[in-house]
């Protein structure tokens, strides 16, 4: 992800963009069976509550990660094939896909928890490395401008309305613990985060105009740029809340919000409103089969878009979440889960969509597992999979191993599935 991590503010918009479709390996798009399954330590992501749940004798210690990918208009087979090399049979391929609305986004999160008791009460402590690409276009011509350069669109304006960028990497240190009176539970999670780079374009429009002889450029920009610095900073607070009710011996209801906070970072801020007449020559192939050309056309451009950067703050919310949950049945016997997410922000790995999902778990000996369904999200539908193996060692000590596919489809039919999930962990309980 190195080529995807570089932040030049022009070429940022689209060549990093664009590049990131046609390199990057799979990743996946979050996950939230979690939500339903508390039993599993990674649960307490979800909803500080099931920390209660959490069953050991005097310590529990989990490692987990999730990788996510997802596109609004690409399927999986279009976004990753091919290497880097971008034929000009692909290049009108891609184009000819986009629509309005295009929606990207990639990341992995690697995290650990370990638990422990003080007396009864058990308590959390938590760390966890995100790292998550979002980007949206309105216009696909926007593509088509790195694609295929300016020269196809010459005598005709072009223009985009909204155009985001974000890509952010951070680190979170939590404390989190919960309680039970009767019927129900409630806890906290309250996390500490640092945060290691961020490369930040919000509200950009222009239009851009391409004289029919070729030899003038004019274009008008609005725009919010940021980006730290590579000895800066950034620190933030965060917390989750949940809350669970018992409603009989074998029906629970949960409830939590995820990720209330934010990052405050110090770095080189633009802002500026942009009207130029570029005075030059159009430029063609811009991605060549592997390769680049042309950059220098780019880097003067750059220069009359973005003149001045000063320092200033940027101010990152959490990508934040709400859920409701239902859970009907007992383990051993089988149980049906029902549950409802509401992305709280637009950036990833969050989606302004609501999910639905709906499942079904059970375990048999030292096997559990479940298949689940749910309308929503980036993909707007998707059917997964999860298991889990214990291997007892001793009465006290037992070790886990789990993985999860949120949407199966991106495994096993690529071509049709515009998203990959994949998540997994191992715990050990003494």
């Amino acid at each position: 992800m190195s080529d995807c991590r570089a932040f030049r503010p022009f070429e940022s918009l689209y060549f990093t963009f664009l590049l990131c479709l046609s390199s990057i390996p799979m990743r996946a798009q979050l996950g939230q069976v979690t939500g339903s399954t508390p039993f599993l330590p990674t649960s307490q992501w979800e909803n500080p509550a099931f920390i209660s749940e959490q069953s050991f004798e005097t310590l529990q210690l989990d490692f987990s990660g999730k990788f996510w990918l997802s596109n609004n208009q690409f399927t999986l087979e279009d976004l990753v094939r091919g290497g880097n090399a971008i034929s000009t049979e692909r290049k009108n391929g891609i184009i000819s896909q986009l629509g309005e609305d295009n929606r990207f986004q990639q990341g992995f999160d690697l995290g650990g928890i370990l638990n422990f008791r003080l007396g009864k009460q058990i308590w959390l402590l938590s760390i966890k490395r995100q790292q998550s690409l979002y980007l949206r276009v309105d216009d696909s011509v926007s593509a088509g401008l790195l694609f295929r350069g300016n020269a196809p669109y010459v005598g005709r304006e072009i223009k985009d309305d909204r155009v985001e960028w974000r890509n952010l990497s951070y680190t979170t240190f939590g404390l989190g613990s919960s309680w039970q009176q009767g019927p129900f539970s409630w806890g906290f999670h309250a996390k500490l985060v640092k945060g290691i780079s961020a490369q930040v374009v919000d509200r950009l429009s222009y239009t851009l105009f391409t004289t029919e002889t070729g030899n003038r450029i004019d274009l008008q920009a609005d725009y919010d740029g940021f980006t730290t610095t590579r000895d800066t900073d950034g620190w933030g607070v965060g917390i989750d809340l949940g809350a669970s009710y018992q409603l009989a011996p074998d029906k629970i209801l949960d409830l939590a919000v995820k990720n209330l906070g934010m990052i405050n970072w110090e770095g080189i801020q633009s802002t500026n409103q942009v009207d130029v007449q570029y005075d030059g020559v159009t430029w063609d192939n811009f991605i060549q089969n592997g390769g680049t050309t042309s950059l220098a056309i780019g880097d003067t451009l750059q220069q009359l878009i973005f003149p001045d950067s000063v320092e200033g703050n940027f101010t990152y919310t959490l990508p934040s979440s709400a859920r409701i949950g239902l859970r009907v049945g007992t383990l051993t016997q089988g149980v049906w889960t029902l549950a409802v997410s509401q992305a709280l922000t637009n950036f990833a790995p969050t989606t302004p969509l609501p999910l639905v999902q709906g499942g079904y778990m059970r375990k048999i000996k030292n096997l559990s597992g479940g298949i689940h369904a749910h309308l929503g999200g980036m993909e707007l539908y998707g059917l997964g999979i999860w298991g889990e193996l214990q291997i007892p060692f001793s009465t006290q000590t037992q070790m886990g191993i789990y993985a999860n596919f949120p949407n199966i489809l991106g495994l096993v039919a690529p071509e049709i599935s515009r998203e990959l999930n994949v998540q997994g962990g191992i715990y050990l309980k003494l």
